[in-house]
């Protein structure tokens, strides 16, 4: 392809905001941010955008729309979509999991009757509604949905097919005698 014209375009200033002994935070305009400094190079760049959260009239929090436009070990243009309360309820740590759940048929639609208006979800061997199952996600999202749903969200979002998921955070020592 030929380069057909070249157009200025405005340019404006950049800035890193950096805490002292805290790695990332919130600013009071609800941007979250995470220190870096010049020593650093950019690994992971997510544009956010978010909207109010409501119950009934009163703004509770704000549904954030992350999308991944640079990651080294995650899928670039990956979209995730998170709830966060402004309260002390703060992350919703089971918002959008259901969505997860039904691609990847974890939680499949049910004829059974069940509590709740709409469709009704069998998920971890019980049935609700959407509704239901996100007002009371510890008894549908169990310890094993959960370990079903990490499985899933490393095919969903990370790079290569064959990535161990470790069972915990810890290093294992190994002697040699």
């Amino acid at each position: 392809m030929k380069i057909k014209s070249i157009e200025k375009i405005e340019t404006k200033p950049v800035y890193d905001i950096s805490v002292k002994d805290v790695e990332h935070y919130i600013l009071e305009n609800g941007i979250i941010t995470h220190n870096s400094g010049v020593r650093y190079a950019n690994s992971l760049t997510v544009f956010l955008s978010k909207s109010k959260e409501k119950e009934g009239d009163t703004v509770v929090g704000a549904h954030i729309r992350c999308t991944l436009q640079k990651g080294r070990l995650t899928k670039e243009q990956t979209k995730i979509e998170v709830k966060l309360y402004n309260d002390s309820r703060g992350l919703d740590r089971y918002f959008g999991l259901l969505e997860l759940a039904k691609k990847y048929d974890i939680a499949t639609k049910s004829k059974a009757k069940a509590e709740g208006k709409g469709e009704k979800w069998s998920i971890g061997g019980q049935v609700a509604s959407e509704k239901v199952i996100y007002a009371n996600p510890q008894k549908y999202f169990t310890e094993e949905v959960m370990k079903e749903l990490e499985v899933v969200a490393g095919k969903e979002f990370k790079y290569g097919n064959n990535i161990v998921i470790p069972e915990n955070d810890e290093d294992e020592e190994t002697t040699e005698e």
